[in-house]
């Protein structure tokens, strides 16, 4: 398992500890908006297992993936913490349909559902 640094982890806007059943609406794969129309750029995807794992990829082609590894937990429907060996980040974490939206108090991040 690879640590999340402090700079992915702002970077990467992440989430968080133990799974559990509010985590269902995040279970699958999103991509963030900034980047859904232009993949051969850059890339960034959070895969949110229903175990509570959280896999963080992110691309700059032409295919040099890095991964980092956590956990998280969604507590009261918002609020969300990714957790990892060196810590943990909490975020407010909105879903509606196919649309993630994680706020943290530097920055407000979109994501969108993968099709898988």
């Amino acid at each position: 398992m690879r640590p999340l640094r402090p700079s992915a982890l702002l970077l990467a806007l992440c989430l968080g500890a133990c799974g559990g059943e509010g985590a269902a609406p995040l279970v699958g794969t999103w991509q963030d908006d900034r980047w859904a129309d232009s993949a051969d750029v850059f890339d960034r995807r959070y895969t949110f297992g229903g175990d509570g794992t959280l896999t963080i990829r992110m691309r700059r082609p032409p295919a040099s993936d890095t991964l980092f590894y956590a956990t998280y937990a969604l507590e009261r429907d918002s609020f969300l913490t990714l957790s990892d060996e060196r810590g943990s980040e909490q975020f407010i974490a909105r879903v509606q349909r196919d649309t993630l939206v994680l706020r943290s108090p530097e920055r407000t991040t979109t994501f969108v559902r993968v099709a898988e």
